[in-house]
């Protein structure tokens, strides 16, 4: 969404946004392999920052420096607690990751125009690797992201599932087994 939202009015082709989009599910995806977020007590919301980062980033031609400096932004401040999914559903809880890409298209904004962000976001005393268990944390993981390249094998997104429904992954099944049996039963006969 931060993609289309940024490429329309400034005049992206839809060859750019698509490989916007590419570039950000690819971060994503190797972001989501490296740092499980559930047992770290954050939202979802983390992968959304620095991925839409890098795909606006590219949509918007920003120089490494620029770029550096939306991802720094973006990991930095896109840390959002779980706390969003649990206990009693809140409707901020469809609001999460949205609210995280408007925030992504600020800071890409204000990269653009130089404003320079914490270095070593990443790996840092206090960057996101050492907050996510690698980097001598007492946690035991070690992120590894793969570099990226140029061909289709090395691309996240030709290994990964992407929902067919805009649902959680419990609901898949039931959805697909509903529409599956809507042709053969009426719903008169359903007590």
């Amino acid at each position: 969404p931060p993609i289309v939202a940024v490429g329309e009015p400034s005049g992206a082709t839809g060859r750019d946004i698509i490989a916007a989009t590419v570039v950000a599910y690819d971060v994503c995806y190797r972001l989501v392999e490296q740092v499980f977020t559930h047992p770290l007590g954050w939202n979802q919301a983390f992968y959304t920052g620095p991925a839409s980062a890098a795909g606006l980033a590219n949509l918007m031609r920003l120089t490494p420096e620029q770029t550096a400096n939306a991802m720094s932004l973006s990991a930095i401040s896109a840390l959002r607690l779980r706390q969003t999914r649990a206990s009693k559903m809140a409707m901020w809880k469809a609001c999460d990751c949205a609210d995280a890409n408007r925030d992504v298209v600020q800071y890409a904004f204000l990269a653009r125009e130089g404003l320079t962000a914490p270095n070593e976001c990443f790996e840092g005393k206090w960057g996101l690797w050492h907050q996510a268990g690698s980097l001598d944390s007492p946690l035991e993981s070690d992120i590894q992201l793969e570099p990226f390249g140029l061909d289709n094998q090395s691309f996240k997104n030709t290994q990964m599932s992407h929902k067919i429904f805009p649902c959680h992954n419990h609901g898949l099944s039931p959805i697909s087994m509903a529409l599956g049996l809507r042709d053969k039963l009426k719903i008169e006969v359903i007590a």
